[in-house]
């Protein structure tokens, strides 16, 4: 398993991932419901949205066309209520999949993963 920390805005990495289930596929299923899922968080307010935790094994860019990736990391804005409205759907998202919310929030930044 190779996993790379370096991080990619999300947009442009999904649009340009050929593997059909580039991101949380447990989640999102199909890449394309992970970049709306960016595009809500942007529409929100979202200063950035990057792409981290990929996993770029030769076997599953060759059998699945890309590589696949599980985590984001959101940039927060500075306006209070853009923030609270990305917070909240952060924590909606983090309590689903039964994971303690505060552990992934900062002051500036979210962390989203899925398992």
């Amino acid at each position: 398993m190779v996993r790379r920390r370096r991080r990619y805005e999300a947009r442009q990495w999904l649009q340009t991932n050929a593997n059909k289930y580039a991101f949380a596929g447990n989640r999102f299923g199909e890449t394309i419901n992970a970049l709306n899922f960016v595009e809500d968080l942007y529409a929100l307010g979202a200063r950035k949205v990057e792409v981290t935790n990929i996993f770029n094994e030769k076997w599953r860019i060759r059998e699945n066309g890309g590589p696949y990736a599980d985590t984001l990391i959101v940039t927060l804005p500075d306006d209070p209520g853009q923030r609270y409205d990305l917070i909240e759907l952060a924590t909606a998202e983090m309590e689903q999949e039964g994971f303690p919310t505060e552990s992934y929030f900062s002051e500036r930044r979210l962390i989203l993963w899925w398992d």
